[in-house]
């Protein structure tokens, strides 16, 4: 069925929609995020997250989408109840790009905090439409299109009345938003037919960039946790004198922090506790933090300092139900009499051979078999699935354990592509034996010597009871 309206009629009606309320409805969007966002971040997190110009969808595009079957019998007028802006809801759109996947949780996050939209009649300066997110980074397209799309309401005054209008936004990070330039994906139109090859290999691009994405995150990680205590100054080093900050403005950020504490369901970065807590509170909290040096030297003044985890990056704010002994649970020494002779042997030769105890071994293998089960496997296991099994067992570790080592998992995860045995789902004893296997064979490879009794000694250390 094709609209009841000529093209011409269109195009009349587009331009004078697109000029009085279009236009200005993207602009007033684009201010209200840049304000949300400035008000919410410091300008060293602002840095990281650019909103882009957006677009107006253009007439000729429009039109286009407006001939397909699925809208041709909804829209029936140029406007009102069954009228365009009603029911095309991409008619303008912006995008906001993140450095890598924190930001974009950081920003997610903000915009939960916006006002809820029931409908489109709803008059506000700028909401998040009820129903509207589709997440597409944890859910990716077909295509391996990833990105975080939200409908936002915004209102535009013409003369004395308002017009509310829907702004798509699309949030990724870099990376994803660097696939699309690759890939073209905006002309990936619905109607449109694309070869499975084009299909395939923009796939296979779409699967290494989230890769990259989940490498530059472990990254991230590791320097915040470096970043995340000081050094001391030198003992000759010149007194800086800094305005001395408000006592009821610490005990503002003592109240937030204690009430984020008392919240808390499952560890929580250092950062994003920091974040969460500047946001709450309102203030223009400086590095130093009311003098105590860092946001985790205030914080363990604040909750008890057992449950601030700072040893192994990155640091974590651990609600009161988790054990914080068994949460960064440390790798053994190579000396450690726990530490079989033939495992020290091959750590020095392998770097990433991981040294973990048979506890968390035990949790390595069950997680890891429930990751098989449980991530959807493609029809070639590869390096991208590896990277989907890790992080699900490590989700999984640390809903169980309260920790888990992705490098670790990983090592382990990358022994079982490497033996062929990611063909289908495994059992936690499966797991175990095919990394025994790999294991022993590592020491051939590599040239090392395994005399049967530390061969045994080494599987009996990587056998633990509960497997």
């Amino acid at each position: 069925m094709l609209p009841s309206f000529s093209y011409a009629d269109f195009t009349a009606w587009y331009d004078t929609y697109a000029a009085d309320v279009l236009t200005p409805a993207l602009h007033n969007a684009n201010r209200s995020l840049r304000k949300h966002i400035h008000e919410a971040l410091d300008e060293r997190q602002a840095r990281r997250i650019q909103i882009a110009v957006g677009r107006v969808k253009s007439a000729q595009r429009l039109w286009r989408k407006l001939q397909l079957d699925k809208y041709a019998e909804r829209v029936r007028a140029l406007d009102g109840p069954r009228g365009i802006p009603t029911v095309i809801d991409d008619l303008i759109g912006t995008r906001i790009t993140c450095t890598n996947l924190s930001d974009q949780e950081m920003l997610i996050d903000i915009l939960s905090h916006l006002p809820v939209a029931q409908d489109q009649e709803e008059l506000h300066a700028l909401a998040v439409l009820r129903g509207s997110i589709k997440d597409y980074t944890n859910q990716p397209k077909p295509s391996g299109y990833r990105a975080y799309h939200v409908n936002l309401l915004t209102t535009v005054p013409i003369g004395t009345q308002f017009v509310c209008t829907v702004c798509e936004l699309q949030v990724r990070t870099l990376l994803q938003d660097s696939w699309g330039d690759l890939t073209h994906e905006d002309t990936y139109k619905p109607g449109s037919v694309v070869p499975p090859i084009v299909t395939q290999l923009s796939r296979r691009i779409s699967d290494l960039l989230a890769t990259i994405d989940d490498i530059a995150q472990d990254l991230r990680v590791e320097l915040e946790g470096l970043a995340g205590e000081p050094e001391p100054p030198p003992a000759d080093a010149p007194v800086v004198e800094r305005p001395a900050a408000a006592p009821a403005d610490e005990e503002i950020a003592r109240s937030c922090l204690m009430d984020l504490y008392t919240s808390l369901r499952k560890p929580l970065s250092m950062a994003a506790a920091a974040y969460r807590v500047r946001r709450d509170s309102e203030l223009d909290i400086g590095a130093d933090w009311f003098g105590h040096g860092s946001f985790t030297a205030f914080t363990k003044t604040v909750v008890p300092p057992a449950q601030v985890v700072t040893a192994t990056p990155p640091g974590y704010l651990l609600p009161a139900s988790v054990n914080a002994v068994d949460f960064h649970e440390p790798e053994p020494d190579e000396s450690s009499p726990a530490v079989p002779r033939a495992a020290t042997a091959l750590r020095r030769a392998d770097k990433g051979f991981p040294l973990r105890s048979s506890r968390e071994l035990a949790g390595m293998y069950d997680s890891l078999a429930a990751a098989t089960r449980s991530v959807p496997r493609p029809d070639t296991p590869d390096v991208r699935y590896v990277n989907a099994l890790t992080k699900a067992a490590r989700d999984d570790m640390h809903a169980t354990l309260g920790h888990g080592s992705r490098p670790a998992l990983n090592y382990v995860a990358m022994a079982l592509l490497l033996q062929g045995r990611l063909d289908g789902p495994l059992t936690a004893s499966e797991v175990h034996r095919t990394y025994v296997d790999f294991v022993v064979q590592r020491f051939d490879r590599l040239g090392l010597e395994l005399p049967p009794d530390q061969a045994d000694e080494l599987s009996a250390w990587l056998e633990p009871s509960s497997v």
